[in-house]
C-alpha cells in the first residue's frame, strides 16, 4: 500500500478550507503553497476592491453632507433675509409715522398761541439773609516799593573740579 500525505490549508479572511493530499510529500506541499498564493492574490484583489468601494462610499457621503450644509446655509440666509426685511418695513413703518407727525408740527404749532410773558415769571419777593457788603475797591493803590537786593536768595552754585 501506497503513502498518502495530506496538507490542510485554509484562509480566514477568505473563510476558505482545503485538504490537499497525494501519493508524495514535495508535490502536496507544492500544490499547497501554490493554493495560499492564489488564495493571497484573491485576497489581495478583494480587499482593494473593498477599499475602492469604500471610498466612493465616503466620497458619496462626503458629497451628501456638503450638499446638506449648503442646503442648511441657503435657509439659514433666507431665514436672515425674511427678518432682515420684516424689521426694515417694521422701521418703515414708524418712520413714514414719524414724518407725518413732524410734518403736521408746523401747521398745529402756528395756530397755537405761544408768547410767553417772561415778567410774570420774576420773583419779586425779599430775600431771607441780608445781601452781603459790597466790596470797596481802592482807585489809587499804593506803589510797590523798589528792590534792593536785600532780600535772602539762595547762594550761587559753585561748580566742582575733580581730577582724575
Amino acid at each position: 500500500m501506497a503513502m498518502r500525505y495530506w496538507i490542510d490549508v485554509s484562509h480566514p479572511g477568505l473563510g476558505t478550507f482545503q485538504r490537499i493530499t497525494g501519493s508524495d510529500a514535495d508535490v502536496v506541499q507544492q500544490r499547497a503553497d501554490a493554493k495560499l498564493a492564489q488564495w493571497a492574490e484573491q485576497w489581495e484583489r478583494q480587499q482593494l476592491r473593498y477599499q475602492r468601494e469604500r471610498a466612493v462610499q465616503m466620497a458619496r457621503a462626503q458629497s451628501a453632507l456638503r450638499r446638506g450644509a449648503q442646503e442648511r446655509a441657503r435657509d439659514e440666509a433666507r431665514e436672515y433675509h425674511a427678518a432682515r426685511t420684516s424689521e426694515a418695513d417694521a422701521l418703515t413703518i414708524e418712520a413714514t409715522r414719524q414724518v407725518g407727525a413732524i410734518e403736521g408740527l408746523l401747521a398745529s404749532a402756528l395756530g397755537v398761541d405761544v408768547r410767553v410773558n417772561f415778567e410774570s415769571l420774576k420773583d419779586r419777593g425779599q430775600f431771607a439773609d441780608p445781601a452781603p457788603p459790597r466790596p470797596s475797591i481802592d482807585r489809587n493803590p499804593p506803589e510797590p516799593e523798589p528792590y534792593d537786593g536785600s532780600a535772602d536768595l539762595p547762594p550761587e552754585p559753585q561748580p566742582e573740579y575733580r581730577q582724575a
